[in-house]
């Protein structure tokens, strides 16, 4: 429920940072057509945009240049409490938006019923024509188009072809499509009104593609106009159709006597790009940090000042250590060094690639850090160790090696601990399971 609605803020706000261009800048413009394409791909944007994940790739030389080490442990830290945190807030606003589309999907149910009921009623009789399906009705009922069905009056039919003529026009351009994805965007941001105004901007471009048509094919503009002007009494019954008196008949005749726009008058929808550029920047969905925090430290812990020897004795002044070398230092007669020496070429020649999604603790790195609370021993001394390690392909953990030292008690505890550790959840690149690098803060 929390992520539709997050979801909805966020396409909400592409529609209006795109829409407001169009209509500061292309409202008035005489390209209906172009205007038709901008106000439906204004909609289909803004579904789209928020669902776009953008990955920032960060390599390791880039990451030293960027960050030292108390960057890196400020960005740790970040990570461990962000994850810590409950991911769904208990507000009112997603159950009322919830009830706002049920309403609205039961609202526009009802009219799409409405007009398949005024279809039928009254009607005197139904026939094809010009690829249409004609329902003439008695009296002096308004005439509207919904898909390829054609609703007109008795008398409109006989004595105006050139109402007609306008509802065919809707039928040909195929203009209810374009009110059905318009339902769906208003059932799913109903709460902003920009999708209202752009509603009423998208049917009003359909009217003037229709009325366009109607004029180019030979009709007097000037007894089309009065027309439109004696039928506007009638009002209007039906809001998702194409109806001929749709909405403000003044705008309508003052867009029939404007002069043709310029073509190079074109280049004014290069405006909306800027617009999309802007919308992305500010709804996508950006991925840095699993990809920063993975990355090995190594030079960055080694460009970090130290502290006096005379002041804190060196705990582990040596070259990084694997964990098999490590133990064997405290116990060499466990470990062969035939055995060791055996394991070396094999990950000399082993070949570590950047994934596309990083390895991870069964349950994320919540569960990652109650395990590491869990089964980490309590130390006299406190303090924050980092290390790194190779998740393999079967989810095992190699190459471990501690970059920052603790204590002697911090770092066998931590050896034995990641040496224990349950299998991972390999990385992958390009849907190919991988070897993965990861570099782990640990607080003792």
């Amino acid at each position: 429920m929390n992520a539709l609605f997050h979801y909805a803020l966020q396409s909400a706000l592409c529609l209006t940072v795109l829409y407001v261009p169009w209509m500061l800048m292309l409202r008035k413009e005489t390209f209906f057509r172009l205007n038709r394409i901008a106000l439906l791909s204004i909609m289909v944007l803004s579904m789209i945009l928020p669902l776009i994940d953008i990955t920032i790739p960060v390599n390791e030389a880039e990451l030293h240049e960027m960050i030292d080490e108390a960057t890196a442990t400020q960005v740790a830290s970040y990570m461990d409490s962000t994850d810590l945190q409950p991911t769904s807030s208990i507000t009112l606003l997603p159950p009322l938006y919830i009830i706002g589309i049920v309403l609205m999907i039961g609202y526009r149910m009802m009219g799409l019923w409405r007009i398949r009921q005024s279809m039928r009623q009254g009607c005197l009789w139904v026939q094809r024509e010009h690829g249409a399906t004609i329902y003439c009705h008695a009296g002096n009922s308004p005439s509207y188009s919904w898909f390829n069905h054609i609703v007109i009056s008795e008398t409109d039919y006989e004595q105006h072809p050139k109402m007609m003529a306008h509802e065919l026009s809707h039928v040909y351009h195929h203009h209810s499509y374009d009110n059905l994805l318009l339902m769906l965007c208003q059932s799913l941001q109903w709460f902003n009104p920009f999708i209202y105004l752009l509603g009423d901007s998208l049917k009003d471009v359909h009217e003037y593609e229709a009325d366009a048509d109607v004029l180019e094919s030979g009709t007097d503009a000037t007894q089309y106009q009065l027309l439109l002007i004696g039928k506007a009494v009638r009002g209007e019954k039906l809001t998702m159709v194409n109806g001929f008196v749709y909405k403000s008949v003044k705008l309508r005749i003052q867009m029939m006597l404007r002069i043709p726009s310029s073509p190079w008058r074109c280049i004014k929808f290069i405006t909306l790009f800027p617009a999309i550029v802007l919308t992305l920047l500010l709804v996508a969905d950006y991925d840095i940090r699993r990809e920063v925090l993975s990355l090995p430290l190594t030079k960055v812990l080694k460009e970090t000042p130290k502290a006096d020897p005379a002041e804190e004795p060196v705990v582990n002044p040596q070259p990084a250590l694997s964990v098999k070398q490590q133990v064997k230092k405290q116990h060499p007669q466990q470990i062969p060094v035939e055995a060791e020496e055996q394991k070396k070429p094999e990950h000399a020649a082993r070949i570590i690639v950047e994934p596309t999604l990083m390895a991870q603790f069964p349950g994320g790195n919540a569960a990652l850090r109650a395990y590491l609370s869990q089964h980490l021993p309590k130390m006299e001394e406190s303090g924050r160790m980092f290390v790194s390690f190779i998740v393999d392909e079967n989810g095992s953990l190699s190459d471990i090696h501690i970059l920052r030292s603790g204590n002697a008690e911090a770092n066998e505890a931590t050896l034995q601990l990641l040496a224990n550790m349950p299998r991972w959840i390999p990385g992958r690149r390009n849907g190919q399971i991988v070897a993965t690098p990861y570099t782990l803060p640990i607080d003792y």
